[in-house]
């Protein structure tokens, strides 16, 4: 017997499913409760080290109702800290389809909140916030292996549509095509880096007080430039050679844009606060262009090229490509794809404009 006969039981049982404890669903939480969190605690210390995170901090749970029955039982690990019970935070988790036709290893956020009135479920707005944030941060890991789903299908069930709605990314197990102990025990120990991952952006962010990847890389780098130490722990944000690859597949873009649209197209980027002068005929644009992994959200811009296109409006414009692809696992990172955002002209609104780091003059 190993995880994978656990599994294949638990796929079994959930044809039998009752909300009353039934001998079935006796036997499912069983396999939930114990025999699947023992095989996992077997592993417990590559857990910990892809998680980054202390053995004693490691919990491993596993849920199936509580009264009446669960139509989706699930077994999680977590983080003790981050996420010290299954309606607060994030963790990794197996997810099984109501019709047991297959189960899902989940990078996924608590669907609920523990109020004194009870389970409240999380809102959409909510959930499409910490989500998208959390794909953000394992965007290059989700790109660069085709078996992770942003998209699951667990059935019909309140319980099943909201635990489809707070997943990141997954992996999908159809129940008659179960990959071995190993394999089982390689995919659990990479999510377990991915959550790692996630953990270290939630520490980010208390420590930027930022919540954009963009601004909280900058933030990171000026704060280790200032105090003259390096930071501890893993980097965040791309390298400067990922960066260089992202900038360019957005400069080759906006070429490609105002190429198609009959401008004239000069970059000017090695000596100018702007990237692109394009023309058309009496028509001269300055253009400002950015790239990002992440989503359509803040970005960082100099104080010359705040002042440039300040001066320079109306004859100007942003070109941003969001949601770029990047292959962070070759030697030289390769990019693909992204989502236009233009805004022509570009009136910058000094409200909208917040300071991340000050020259102080002494003398």
């Amino acid at each position: 017997m190993g995880i994978r006969d656990e599994l294949q039981r638990v796929m079994r049982l959930q044809a039998d499913y009752s909300a009353e404890l039934t001998d079935a669903m006796r036997e499912r939480g069983l396999a939930i409760r114990t025999s699947i969190p023992a095989y996992m605690r077997q592993i417990a210390e590559d857990l910990c080290t892809q998680a980054r995170i202390p053995r004693a901090e490691l919990l491993i749970e596993g849920g199936d109702g509580i009264g009446r029955k669960a139509h989706v039982p699930w077994v999680r690990f977590a983080s003790r800290t981050h996420s010290p019970r299954a309606t607060a935070g994030w963790y990794v988790v197996w997810l099984f389809r109501e019709d047991g036709e297959g189960a899902y290893l989940a990078l996924a956020h608590a669907s609920t909140n523990n109020t004194a009135g009870g389970f409240v479920e999380r809102s959409q707005e909510e959930t499409s916030r910490l989500v998208g944030w959390a794909r953000e941060v394992v965007a290059g890991d989700i790109v660069n292996d085709p078996r992770l789903l942003s998209e699951l299908s667990l059935g019909n069930g309140k319980l099943a549509k909201a635990y489809e709605r707070t997943t990141a990314s997954a992996y999908y197990y159809p129940k008659n095509h179960l990959p071995s102990d190993e394999e089982l025990i390689a995919d659990m120990t990479y999510m377990a880096r991915l959550l790692g991952d996630v953990y270290f952006g939630e520490h980010s962010q208390k420590y930027t007080k930022e919540t954009s990847l963009e601004v909280i890389s900058a933030v990171m780098a000026i704060n280790e430039v200032t105090s003259g130490h390096a930071r501890s722990g893993q980097g965040f944000g791309l390298t400067q050679v990922q960066r260089r690859a992202v900038e360019l597949r957005a400069m080759e873009a906006a070429v490609e844009h105002f190429t198609s649209e009959g401008f004239d197209v000069v970059d000017t980027s090695a000596n100018e606060p702007f990237d692109l002068i394009v023309r058309r005929g009496a028509d001269t644009l300055y253009v400002e262009v950015k790239g990002t992994t992440g989503d359509l959200g803040d970005i960082v811009l100099t104080k010359n090229e705040v002042e440039h296109h300040l001066e320079h409006y109306p004859h100007n414009a942003l070109f941003l490509l969001y949601e770029i692809a990047l292959n962070k696992t070759l030697p030289t990172p390769t990019v693909l794809g992204g989502k236009t955002h233009l805004i022509s002209p570009w009136m910058i609104n000094s409200n909208l404009l917040q300071p991340i780091a000050y020259r102080y003059r002494l003398k």
